[in-house]
């Protein structure tokens, strides 16, 4: 049941029980669609068709002997966008009975969420690069967290307060890639009282490469020595007003994607979704699928643009080689050799330009070096990336 984007414009306008004295084609066409289900048609098409593939030869035999049909995927749409209650919901739709859209759209918010393992990817945050192409950054994505609006769940507890909602929320840590735009990295949830850096500290600081870095706001300060403080890079780094720009930009950057992510009243509205007779459990479980469903369909249709890519470690960092690999690999740099600069005086490579070129060796065939001549102390920051345009 592969579908098409013109097989999902029909079952739309069926679905919204467009009149027939209005014009279906028109200009305003795909903000009512985006509208409706926060998405366009040729994303919803997407979505079913990586859903249907995933799907086994057993769970298809189900769905056929079920009679499923292309608008229950709609159905999930209409209630992450609008997130009403589920008479709102059937009245908007083509007056399905309430258990009918319950059990479909919960089935299809789930299955949306299971394909993060296919499309949101933390080694996402190499795409881009060509082969061969120099690179001068150990800083490939930034991160932040975002609160939503939750009713507390019993029994009362001032872990789940929120400053942001000034109430109950659960809090989700979001990784977007500098250069490409797209999220490689959710976590979550957790109690809106849980500190944006101790997050940070228990899930992605494990999974960088060795010296990496990742951009973030000031809600990341710690105080403490340790490695997350290396490998968190603030506002205020930067060694000149457009380097600190350039950081800005990323960050503004980041907060759009969590912007859009809140289109969904889904994330906007307090979540109601809770079992009395459980105390709560599986709220959060439930919560994190629609999340997830979230960042799913925004990875799906949105590549933001960056003007400028950007890496303040490597301006301070002092090397005399050039450095190549030849495989790829996302994590293990044992293979990356270092050889000398031509030049008889040049440093000895220093511990901190090896660390640097470790984390450069992950692109592959990229070497460490200015284009005309490897990379000297005396002129490391004319050759970052300032003087380059990563633009797309």
């Amino acid at each position: 049941m592969i579908a098409t984007e013109e097989v999902f414009d029909e079952v739309a306008q069926e679905v919204l029980k467009w009149p027939s004295t209005r014009r279906w084609e028109s200009k305003d066409k795909d903000s009512r669609i985006r509208a409706m289900f926060g998405a366009p048609l040729n994303v919803i098409a997407d979505i079913w068709n990586r859903v249907w593939k995933k799907l086994s030869n057993a769970e298809r035999d189900s769905l056929i002997n079920d009679s499923v049909k292309y608008k229950y995927l709609l159905y999930a749409l209409v209630f992450l966008k609008v997130y009403a209650t589920t008479t709102a919901h059937c009245s908007m739709v083509d007056w399905p009975s309430e258990k009918t859209f319950r059990k479909w759209s919960w089935y299809f918010v789930k299955k949306i969420s299971e394909l993060k393992s296919d499309v949101i990817k933390l080694k996402n945050r190499f795409l881009g690069f060509e082969k061969g192409e120099t690179v001068h950054t150990n800083c490939f994505i930034s991160i932040d967290c975002t609160d939503c609006p939750i009713f507390e769940p019993w029994p009362w507890n001032s872990k789940w307060y929120s400053q942001k909602t000034n109430g109950p929320a659960l809090k989700y840590e979001v990784a977007v890639c500098i250069k490409t735009g797209f999220i490689v990295w959710i976590n979550g949830p957790f109690e809106a009282s849980v500190r944006d850096p101790d997050i940070f500290r228990q899930g992605l600081s494990k999974e960088l490469a060795y010296d990496e870095c990742v951009e973030a706001d000031n809600g990341y300060s710690i105080k403490e020595e340790c490695t997350a403080t290396r490998q968190l890079k603030l506002p205020g780094a930067g060694w000149n007003h457009k380097e600190r720009k350039s950081k800005s930009n990323a960050r503004c950057r980041q907060e759009r994607i969590n912007g859009k992510l809140k289109i969904f009243c889904v994330l906007t509205s307090y979540f109601r979704h809770t079992n009395p007779r459980n105390r709560g459990l599986g709220m959060p479980e439930r919560h994190k699928m629609c999340f997830t469903a979230m960042a799913m369909l925004e990875s799906s249709f949105s590549i933001p643009k960056l003007t400028r890519f950007f890496g303040v470690d490597v301006l301070r960092m002092d090397f005399g080689g050039i450095v190549t690999r030849s495989s790829f690999s996302d994590a293990s740099f044992s293979d990356a050799s270092v050889s000398d600069a031509s030049d008889s005086d040049a440093p000895e490579f220093s511990d901190a330009s090896l660390r640097i070129a470790k984390a450069v060796s992950l692109i592959e065939g990229g070497s460490f070096a200015s284009g005309r001549e490897s990379v000297r102390p005396s002129f490391a920051r004319s050759v970052a990336m300032s003087d380059i345009d990563f633009a797309r």
